[in-house]
């Protein structure tokens, strides 16, 4: 989450009838793509142009992974995407997914098979998966499914003739894997921050200053950059830089005091109340 952005979401659904249900979508993420991802993907800018964005179609495949069992080959790199994009918009992922159990399909391909070889494409070619448009966001999705069918095979015969529950799986894979890390919230934060300096937005922020019996100030700056500085429980934390309407002036905002913040637009009426300004942040 160092200010990439999602631009293809797929998903593939089974239900326990066999139903397939499947979901595959482009997005314009306002910036341009670098030259490596293009050569991996085949996405370029100009097929991005007129998609829509992340935002505007949550409530598209919301439907699809609420009370599914999410499965993904190295799954936590795609889940923190989706949680840095959740969060730009401003949804909970946990609420987005609800209540949810994820496996790791390379996670049991290391216990089943053994280290090394593990990448999906690498292990796709090795079971014989037949696989059509490699790194493209669906058809990864229908090579998953491949892979895990495998892998379920391979566990069943350690188990005959009892049955493979899915706690067995979750065992299989070395334990529970959660949705959502803890630490991503932070990360979430100064991604949105620089994402907002890089676009020039405005946004408005709820600000702890250091006096410890003051209250929350409310401020609309235009953030600049992200950098080290401060201190922080005794190490160095993050700084966000910005120009403060307040002051009317570029101010240093310690991350670990911003209470909350939002994008404003450039036409948002802001009338603040100059006499509760503090000395200093």
């Amino acid at each position: 989450m160092r200010g990439d952005r999602i631009t293809e979401l797929g998903l593939f659904r089974i239900e326990p009838s066999g139903e397939i249900t499947e979901y595959s979508q482009l997005f314009q993420p306002g910036v341009r793509l670098s030259p490596a991802i293009v050569a991996l993907t085949g996405i370029t800018d100009e097929m991005l142009a007129d998609q829509p964005a992340f935002t505007d179609c949550i409530d598209a495949w919301k439907p699809l992974v609420q009370g599914a069992v999410i499965i993904g080959h190295n799954v936590r790199f795609d889940l923190q995407f989706l949680f840095a994009e959740c969060f730009r918009a401003g949804q909970d992922m946990e609420q987005v997914f609800g209540k949810t159990i994820v496996l790791d399909t390379v996670q049991l391909a290391r216990r089943v098979f053994g280290q090394g070889g593990n990448a999906l494409q690498k292990l796709s070619a090795r079971l014989g998966i037949a696989v059509t448009g490699a790194h493209r966001a669906l058809a990864d999705c229908q090579t998953t499914w491949g892979v895990l069918t495998h892998l379920l095979a391979a566990l069943r015969q350690t188990r005959e003739p009892a049955a493979l529950t899915l706690l067995d799986v979750i065992q299989a894979q070395g334990g529970a894997v959660a949705l959502v890390s803890e630490n991503w919230r932070g990360r979430a934060t100064t991604l949105a921050l620089s994402t907002a300096a890089l676009r020039g937005e405005l946004i408005r922020l709820i600000y702890q200053d250091g006096r410890s019996s003051s209250l929350p100030s409310e401020r609309v700056v235009r953030p600049l950059s992200i950098r080290r500085g401060g201190q922080t429980g005794g190490g160095v934390g993050q700084v966000l830089l910005a120009h403060c309407h307040l002051r009317n002036e570029t101010r240093a905002f310690r991350l670990d005091r911003i209470v909350s913040f939002a994008v404003v637009s450039e036409s948002a009426s802001f009338e603040p109340d100059v006499s509760q300004l503090p000395p200093s942040d």
